[in-house]
């Protein structure tokens, strides 16, 4: 089906060339002498994108007329010997379609045609899933090259790359991989900052963007590793504050090498050795990432995320935290069961309930739910050498758990506290820190513990007790008690 454009000139013209009488009447313009097309061989264009079509005007021509298919759209310059054009729509316009007449008065010129086809493309393919060479957790060294990429497609001639200012791009920048290395450390590059487009002739095809974080180390001079879809610090904080008053050390540890510091629920909260706390039960507010948040030990304070003593780009751990740390590492190193009775049965591994969005904090039991704590501690047994002494439950040199009694999930009997290959693949890196309650020190060697985002009624604040046995969240009544600190990175 044809549009015809200029059909009121050509009523007006028919009319004059009627009313018209004698030796003044004007000559019929002549036949245009051809069309041109504003593309290049093999006329193709994208859709929405416009070009020309246009003929030498003719002496004696008041307009022309244009019949044109309904692919296009006319833009500028009707009744003209110019038009500016648009594709509507996906597809070919055959050759012979498109014509144009001269007329004045006296009547019209024969149509000149235009024998060639056009392509009208759709927009080209968004590029594949981002991938990168990065293996494993997804952290790199400062200066360290590593790769982001989409499978080459033959139908796209060039990629345009996004990266934050906290990259700096080696190679491959309009290839469909590009290498890249960090230039700044301990930063967080965040999800969905990398994005590709693919180029072809005919234009840009939608953004598609690598949706995960990576991590720069290093992290203000501490390891972190990637767990699930969290980045972890690996080993203690050991932040003293701008004064230097913050938190406090181990009398075998003075510089905080070993265990971290050890800070204060207000001071792990505030980053502040003295002063108002705001974080009291009840309170509410927006977090460090603009996320409301109401403190409580339920479902409204297990996602918060507060910088508290932590760097910039960091927060102390939530439940949820704890929770998604347990289960990533269980799959990210093949560690999750399908039930209690599989655990049981393999001697080894996690089983994680479903309980995320409600309680996550009984996730953590290890008696009840798989040998978590085995796998998140550092150091060996002190029986070959290493920091973990044995406690009432331990038995071989505080290798095995010994359950004397069913736990109701568990049967009675010897499970394993030390899996040394896994312990070092997984390289969380737990040591028995103890903890400094009153005014000493105690529980080294066969307990750490660390605080939670996590607050009581009776404002006692939540821990994670991480021991030869246990894996827990814990308050007991030491609400003055000093502890250390994991930073997860935000998100």
């Amino acid at each position: 089906m044809k549009r015809f454009i200029g059909y009121a000139a050509r009523a007006l013209a028919g009319a004059l060339l009627m009313a018209a009488c004698g030796d003044d009447e004007p000559a019929v313009p002549g036949q245009p002498d051809f069309i041109a097309v504003g593309l290049e061989a093999p006329y193709t264009v994208r859709m929405g994108d416009s070009f020309e079509l246009s003929v030498p005007e003719e002496s004696g021509a008041e307009d022309y007329f244009w019949s044109l298919p309904e692919m296009l759209n006319v833009i500028e310059g009707e009744n003209t010997s110019r038009l500016l054009v648009a594709g509507l729509v996906e597809g070919v316009i055959p050759a012979g379609v498109i014509t144009v007449e001269a007329r004045n008065a006296a009547g019209a010129s024969a149509p000149r045609t235009l024998w060639k086809e056009i392509t009208v493309t759709g927009l080209p393919p968004r590029p594949a899933y981002v991938q990168t060479s990065i293996v494993g957790s997804l952290t790199v060294d400062l200066d360290e090259e590593f790769a982001v990429y989409v499978p080459e497609d033959d139908q796209v001639a060039t990629y345009a790359w996004s990266v934050p200012e906290a990259l700096t791009v080696v190679s491959g920048g309009d290839t469909e991989r590009v290498v890249l290395k960090a230039n700044r450390k301990s930063v967080n590059i965040p999800a969905n900052s990398i994005s590709v487009t693919t180029v072809s002739r005919t234009g840009l095809s939608e953004t598609h963007r690598f949706e995960k974080m990576i991590c720069v180390l290093p992290t203000d001079g501490y390891p972190a590793k990637r767990y699930g879809t969290k980045t972890w610090m690996t080993v203690n904080l050991n932040y003293a504050g701008e004064d230097g008053s913050v938190g406090r050390t181990a009398p075998d540890d003075p510089d905080g090498s070993k265990y971290g510091r050890y800070y204060t629920w207000a001071e792990a909260m505030t980053g502040l050795s003295a002063g108002e706390n705001p974080y009291v039960y009840g309170a509410s507010g927006t977090d460090d990432m603009g996320n409301s948040y109401t403190l409580n030990n339920g479902v409204a304070s297990y996602n918060i995320q507060v910088r508290g003593i932590c760097p910039e780009g960091w927060h102390l751990p939530n439940a949820y935290d704890f929770y998604d740390l347990a289960a990533g590492v269980a799959d990210d190193y093949g560690l999750r069961m399908s039930s209690i009775q599989a655990v049981v049965d393999a001697g080894a591994g996690i089983y994680m309930p479903d309980n995320r969005e409600t309680n996550p904090m009984a996730a953590m039991n290890m008696v009840d739910h798989g040998f978590i704590a085995s796998y998140l501690r550092g150091s060996r047994p002190a029986v070959e050498g290493g920091l973990w002494a044995a406690n009432a439950n331990a038995v071989d040199g505080g290798t095995m758990f010994n359950l004397a009694k069913p736990s109701g999930i568990f049967p009675a009997g010897k499970y394993p506290m030390y899996f040394p290959d896994a312990i070092e693949r997984i390289g969380f890196n737990i040591l028995p820190c103890g903890k400094y309650t009153g005014d000493k020190f105690g529980n080294f060697g066969t307990y750490s513990f660390h605080w939670t985002a996590t607050v009581t009624s009776d404002n006692k604040n939540y821990r994670i007790t991480i021991g030869n046995n246990s894996c827990n969240f814990s308050t007991y009544a030491e609400t003055g008690s000093s502890n250390n600190v994991r930073c997860v990175a935000n998100y």
